[in-house]
């Protein structure tokens, strides 16, 4: 059991946000999915979130995977979210043989799941 409130035992995951080729920054886009969930997650204080960003081959180095996780952690925290609510913030490089051009953008993205705090 995560916490009393009913809304807070459906929250599991957020919708991942996605990144245009080399950028790190959240777009428009992507911080309207974040602004979504940022109501739920303010009254469900018992639950934390973990971020694992994700690069393709095309970018130079998993730097810019890390660089996502952090700014995406860095605009929850903007808007709110205890750091101390992060918990673990991760990043990695897609395999080539699953980032073909179609699904690229889907590999430049970041992921923020809901876990149970420690």
């Amino acid at each position: 059991l995560v916490t009393q409130n009913p809304i807070c035992k459906v929250i599991r995951t957020i919708p991942p946000v996605r990144f245009s080729p080399g950028n790190v920054e959240l777009d428009t886009k992507a911080q309207l999915a974040l602004e979504q969930s940022l109501d739920q997650l303010s009254v469900c204080p018992s639950v934390c979130l973990a971020i694992h960003a994700f690069g393709d081959n095309s970018e130079p180095t998993a730097l810019r995977a890390k660089q996502r996780a952090n700014h995406t952690a860095g605009f929850l925290i903007a808007r709110g979210i205890p750091a101390t609510r992060i918990q673990k913030i991760t990043s990695s490089i897609q395999p080539e043989a699953s980032c073909s051009t179609s699904s690229a953008p889907y590999c430049r993205r970041a992921e923020v799941k809901v876990i149970p705090c420690d």
